[in-house]
């Protein structure tokens, strides 16, 4: 997204290349930020919701740092975390650009419009990011709700969740706040599409923009 002043990535996905055998439209970031006008150099910042292999494929390139202009931002909780738990993807993707990773905290805003908040669960550092402009407003929920399934059953844990248990009261707790005018969007909805959550009774649906 464009902040005044600002090029922010939020996330990098599976990065570059298409992985052999993976049944997923992910590994297209280069060809994905040309779509829309944006070159590797003019990324500002690169802000990572946590540090899952499927989230941070695009932060390095050819050793060194894919957006060679731009600051890493990303959850103290989980640099501390992941060597020990995905020692791989830290050695491919985060030990080479750790000299440029600026840890944030929640509720910072790291570019105009652009607020992150803590929402440990999925990872113990996971992030959710809220984007404002005028009087209007989207979440990114990240990994915190992973199908439009959990927006209704709160308490059903995906495989992984680091404490399900706090994933299913972090999404719980989000999900209360978000009323039916904010646009909503989360990494593995159908289609990468916002949407907006509907509730009747007590059941949320989530109905995405047309």
């Amino acid at each position: 997204m464009e902040a005044p002043g600002r090029t922010v990535l939020i996330d990098t996905g599976l990065g570059f290349n298409p992985l052999e055998g993976l049944d997923s439209e992910g590994g297209h970031l280069t060809e994905a930020l040309a779509g829309i006008g944006v070159s590797p150099v003019a990324v500002d910042i690169v802000l990572l919701t946590h540090l899952h292999g499927d989230h941070v494929g695009g932060t390095v390139a050819d050793g060194g740092a894919a957006f060679p202009n731009a600051t890493y931002r990303c959850h103290a909780d989980d640099l501390a975390w992941q060597p020990g738990v995905f020692p791989d993807t830290y050695l491919a993707q985060i030990e080479p650009v750790l000299d440029r990773i600026d840890p944030v905290a929640d509720g910072m805003t790291i570019a105009p419009g652009v607020t992150v908040r803590e929402a440990p669960g999925h990872t113990p550092g996971h992030l959710v990011v809220t984007l404002s402009s005028g009087g209007e407003r989207a979440v990114l929920l990240g990994d915190a709700v992973h199908c439009p399934a959990q927006l209704d059953a709160t308490d059903w844990a995906m495989i992984g969740d680091a404490d399900p248990a706090l994933a299913s009261r972090t999404r719980e707790a989000l999900l209360r706040e978000i009323d039916s005018e904010t646009l909503v969007g989360a990494a593995h909805f159908p289609g990468l599409r916002f949407g907006r959550l509907v509730t009747g009774g007590a059941a949320r649906t989530w109905v995405p923009l047309s």
